[in-house]
């Protein structure tokens, strides 16, 4: 019982690093910080509650350590929704998730609206950043 004890403090140790890390860039010192910062306080939890070095608590403690990381990051940046967000947009302006091209040769050609196979993509407006083709 010692032992989910230790990791169940382990994990909210973590969320608010998790939540930190999440807002900054990825391998900057601020993200390096995040994630390493908790390491000694988890080594004093483990030597405080006399739980030692055993083998077995290594994978659960990890485990604990990397949860409560990632449940911090969710909290910042839930994805799923930013991923309906962003298909519910694709949709609403292109009818479908996938770029089309809106030229005046493909409206002539009887191509308007369909969607670009991606070696189509390179050539078409948009393609820089500019014209109805969003990336």
């Amino acid at each position: 019982m010692k032992l989910w004890g230790v990791a169940a403090a382990v994990l909210a140790l973590n969320i608010p690093f998790g939540y930190w890390r999440a807002t900054t860039r990825k391998f900057s010192w601020q993200w390096i910080l995040a994630v390493h910062l908790p390491v000694p306080a988890v080594i004093a939890m483990r030597i405080l509650s006399g739980l030692g070095w055993q083998l077995m608590s290594f994978p659960v403690l990890i485990g604990a350590f990397f949860l409560g990381q990632f449940s911090g990051g969710r909290l910042k940046r839930p994805k799923a929704a930013t991923r309906c967000a962003t298909a519910a947009t694709r949709r609403a302006t292109f009818g479908h998730g996938a770029p089309t091209a809106h030229t005046a040769a493909s409206m002539a050609s009887g191509t308007h609206g369909r969607s670009l196979k991606p070696s189509e993509r390179q050539g078409a407006e948009g393609s820089r950043g500019e014209g109805p083709v969003a990336r």
